[in-house]
């Protein structure tokens, strides 16, 4: 199998540094977007959290609909790391200009 093909595999997305990562990148990327340009982003980084959590449990067999509830816990949680990872990366870079 190409190793590039397994760059990003759904077993590391179950590790939380990872997830954490992903999801601060995917924001980066699409808060741009036209139709997402208003939205702030710490609802942005909260849906894709969610969103991506639910893709990786329905991949993994193991979705539950009474989980949901957990898995909106979850990304907010993770929305929370990913938007400090920010804040940090932009505080540093200020700081050093």
């Amino acid at each position: 199998m190409n190793e590039l093909n397994q760059f990003i595999t759904w077993s590391m997305l179950s590790n939380y540094g990872m997830f954490v990562g992903i999801v601060f990148m995917i924001v980066q990327v699409i808060k741009e977007l036209p139709k997402l340009v208003n939205i702030p982003t710490r609802i942005i980084s909260i849906l894709v959290s969610f969103i991506l959590q639910i893709l990786i449990n329905i991949q993994g067999s193991t979705f539950k609909v009474f989980d949901i509830v957990l898995y909106l816990i979850s990304a907010v949680v993770i929305s929370l790391t990913a938007n400090g990872v920010h804040d940090a990366t932009i505080k540093i870079k200020t700081e050093t200009e």
